[in-house]
C-alpha cells in the first residue's frame, strides 16, 4: 500500500520537527513545503494505463518477481517537467547548492533546452553517468541535481504505484521478499508498529509491505547470527539493522517510541546522520547482491528484465 497523508498532517509533522530540531529549520522549511506540493500530485487522479494485466501480474509475483523496474513506470514528461519547475522554484529558498543548482535548471526548463525524456529516463535508471555528464553540462552540483530530478518524479511514482497496488497486491500471492513487489527497488526505510510488526518502504514509489522482525531485504537471510542493529539512547525511536552478511543496512522508526505522526520522507531526512554512521561502519545502503544465479542479478545488475 501507499499511505496517503493530508497537507495539514505533513505541515503538522513538519513543524513539529522544525521545533524538536531547530539546527534543521532552515532545510525543514523547504521540505515542509515541497512535500505539500508532492502530496497534491500524488493524489491526483489521472487515468494511467496498467502495462500489465492481472494474470501476468500474479505470475510475476508467484515468481518472486517485481511487476515492473523503475525503467518501466510510465512517466508523462510534461507532467514531469511541470513538476520539476515547481520544485525549482521551492529549492531557490533553500540553502545552496541546490538552490543555485534549482535556478540553472529552471532557466534552461524556460528556454526548452531540456530533454525532458531522456533526462526522466536517466533519472528512472538512475543512471549516474548520465546524470553525472548533465551535471558538467548545466554547471551545477550533481547531488542537488539528482535531488531535484528524484523529488520531481517521486508523486509520480507514488501515484502510479498506488494504482498498481489497488489493481493488483490486495488479494494477489504473499509477497515474502525484500524488494519492493511494485517496482523491484530496495526499501529506503523500514517502521515497527505496536506490536512489533515490520513494514518496509520503499523510498522509490513509497510502496509499504509486511516483513519478518529480523530479515535482510538485500541477501534475504533470517539468520539471527548475522543480522543485528544499533541505536543511541538519546534516540530510541531509532534502530539501525544490519546484515554482516551481504554489509546491508536499514534505519528504521520504532512508532511506538517515536511520540508524533510518522512521515516516511520527514523521517530519511531527519536520519541522515545515521547513513553516515552506518556507512563509517563499512555497511550499504544496496548491500551485495548475491550471486549469479540470482533473478536479482540479471534484473538489476545486467540491465536484462525477465518476462
Amino acid at each position: 500500500m501507499v499511505v496517503q497523508y493530508t497537507d495539514d498532517e505533513i505541515r503538522s509533522v513538519l513543524l513539529t520537527l522544525q521545533r524538536i530540531r531547530p539546527a534543521y529549520g532552515e532545510l525543514l522549511g523547504f521540505y515542509r513545503e515541497l512535500f505539500v506540493a508532492q502530496n497534491h500530485v500524488a493524489a491526483q487522479d489521472e487515468p494511467l494505463a496498467l502495462p500489465l494485466d492481472r494474470d501476468a501480474a500474479f505470475q510475476r509475483l508467484a515468481k518472486g518477481l517485481p511487476l515492473f523496474s523503475p525503467e518501466a513506470f510510465p512517466l508523462d514528461p510534461r507532467a514531469h517537467e511541470a513538476f520539476l519547475q515547481k520544485v525549482c522554484d521551492l529549492a531557490e529558498t533553500a540553502p545552496d547548492p541546490l538552490a543555485g543548482c534549482a535556478r540553472e535548471v529552471a532557466a534552461h526548463l524556460g528556454k526548452g533546452t531540456l530533454d525532458m525524456g531522456d533526462l526522466g529516463h536517466a533519472a528512472l535508471a538512475e543512471d549516474s553517468d548520465a546524470l553525472a555528464r548533465l551535471a558538467v553540462e548545466l554547471g551545477v552540483d550533481g547531488s542537488a541535481l539528482h535531488l531535484l530530478l528524484a523529488s520531481a518524479l517521486a508523486p509520480l511514482a507514488a501515484r502510479f504505484a498506488d494504482k498498481v497496488a489497488t489493481a493488483f497486491l490486495a488479494d494477489a500471492p504473499a509477497w515474502k521478499h525484500g524488494r519492493c513487489p511494485i517496482c523491484g527497488r530496495l526499501p529506503s526505510l523500514s517502521s515497527l508498529a505496536d506490536k512489533g510488526e515490520r513494514k518496509l518502504i520503499c523510498g522509490f514509489c513509497q510502496h509499504q509491505w509486511d516483513a519478518p522482525r529480523f530479515f535482510c531485504p538485500a541477501c534475504e537471510t533470517r539468520d539471527n547470527g548475522t543480522l543485528t542493529y544499533f541505536f543511541s539512547e538519546e534516540e530510541a525511536e531509532y534502530r539501525v539493522y544490519t546484515c554482516e552478511g551481504c554489509r546491508f543496512y536499514l534505519k528504521t522508526v520504532d512508532l511506538r517510541l517515536l511520540g508524533r505522526p510518522f512521515y516516511p520522507p520527514a523521517e530519511m531526512l531527519l536520519t541522515l546522520h545515521l547513513d553516515i554512521q552506518a556507512q563509517e561502519q563499512g555497511f550499504a545502503a544496496e548491500g551485495r547482491e548475491r550471486g549469479d544465479d540470482s533473478v536479482w542479478d540479471s534484473v538489476f545488475k545486467k540491465g536484462v528484465y525477465p518476462n
